[in-house]
């Protein structure tokens, strides 16, 4: 499998962990296993399958689904644990990096997550704030709102319960959802995301701030904020963005060239799934664009 965002997949809803089993480790009805990435990513080189909690390996048949691996030596570390001969035995694996996607698959066995289009986005939009609050003011301002999500359930279903809670609240005030409020939110989405105050953000806040903090360096972080100050809705020439990245020494490395330097960066979000190729050419990305909710955070993590 193959995510961009934690939430953006489903996976079955484990029943509660047993004592027996280790941390990061979810033994769910029948054979199925749930491997958490925190766990795995403190596996060490040489642990033992007993040591990982992989003696379900035993079975005859097993289904085990790892959640968001984001580095190649995680997976890497675990792969020789289980049979060779699997006997019909299935692992998923799901990522948001392109090169641990190819790692884990053979042949042409990876899934790429799709973001939700207009229609979909919409159906769970209005599915999830509820028919009561589907006033008229948010009628207009959910439009804006909608596209700022760009797609991504997490941040339509976050923003939606965030506007279900204050419906209730402002239905007792207001005869509910105000033309200001709606607006409010619509201009300060980035904003809540990034602060994560709200209960209904927290989950988004988590995501985007691990995908930010995981980036290789400081000098990959100035990169993508430098992107916040093109315009919404409209693909950026990657000429343009590696000169204004190279004028400004973003991504100055020491020996490695300014060209170089700028080069790496905007391939690592690629890699990332944070940067979208938008045209290709020559085998190079000629237009691309930086995924709208991430827009949003980094906006407002500049401001």
């Amino acid at each position: 499998g193959h995510r961009w965002l934690p939430g953006c997949h489903r996976t079955p809803r484990p029943s509660p962990v047993r004592r027996s089993d280790p941390p990061g480790v979810e033994l769910m009805e029948g054979r199925r296993i749930t491997l958490h990435c925190g766990f795995l990513q403190s596996a060490r080189p040489g642990l033992s399958s007993g040591s990982l909690g992989l003696r379900f390996l035993a079975r005859p048949t097993y289904f085990v689904v790892i959640d968001d691996v984001d580095r190649l030596e995680v997976w890497q570390a675990i792969k020789r644990e289980f049979p060779k001969e699997g006997h019909g035995s299935r692992i998923i694996v799901t990522t948001s990096m392109h090169s641990v996607a190819a790692e884990c698959s053979w042949g042409s066995h990876v899934y790429t997550m799709q973001c939700l289009d207009k229609d979909e986005s919409e159906k769970v939009f209005w599915e999830s704030v509820g028919q009561e609050n589907k006033t008229p003011a948010l009628e207009r301002a959910s439009e804006g709102i909608i596209t700022k999500c760009g797609g991504l359930p997490l941040a339509l279903i976050s923003v939606a319960n965030y506007l279900r809670r204050r419906g209730r609240t402002e239905n007792q005030v207001a005869g509910g959802l105000t033309t200001e409020h709606c607006k409010s939110v619509a201009c300060t989405l980035g904003d809540k995301i990034l602060k994560g105050q709200d209960a209904e953000f927290l989950k988004i806040n988590r995501a985007l701030l691990q995908c930010y903090n995981n980036l290789p360096d400081y000098a990959h972080q100035s990169c993508l904020l430098y992107a916040s100050v093109f315009p919404r809705g409209r693909p950026i020439r990657s000429k343009v963005l590696l000169r204004r990245w190279m004028s400004e020494e973003l991504a100055a490395h020491g020996t490695v060239s300014d060209e170089e330097g700028v080069r790496s960066c905007l391939q690592a979000f690629i890699e990332r799934c944070i940067v979208e190729p938008v045209e290709i050419k020559n085998a190079r990305v000629a237009r691309c664009r930086v995924h709208s909710i991430m827009l949003e955070f980094i906006i407002h993590k500049n401001l």
